[in-house]
């Protein structure tokens, strides 16, 4: 599957530019499972495999990574306190450009 972007009559951005935008991923795929484990208790893992990106004249080459992202919720009434990771599987990885760090988090939600 290849794109071909075209101009909007009237938008001035070089071709050269439109070939660039319409690169991504060849290969990229998600495994999900959302879990109850119990009335209380949810799992949510999701795995996640994204293929390189080879470098243009707006980024550099993105190299493909695997990375997995974990949610464990409590819910009891209006109240869900939870424990979420994102991309554990390195300390950082590039995305188009940018370092995204590891990060581990706790998060509290009251429903009223």
């Amino acid at each position: 599957f290849s794109k071909k972007l075209k101009n909007k009559p009237g938008n001035i951005t070089p071709a050269s530019a439109l070939t660039n935008l319409g690169v991504d991923a060849e290969h990229q795929f998600v495994f999900q499972s959302i879990m109850d484990l119990s009335k209380n208790f949810n799992l949510d893992i999701t795995w996640r495999y994204v293929d390189d990106l080879p470098s243009t004249q707006f980024r550099t080459e993105v190299e493909s990574y695997f990375n997995l992202d974990t949610r464990l919720a409590w819910n009891f009434k209006q109240l869900e306190i939870s424990l979420v990771g994102q991309n554990l599987l390195k300390k950082q990885h590039v995305e188009i450009g940018n370092y995204i760090p590891r990060s581990i988090y706790g998060k509290v939600i009251w429903r009223y």
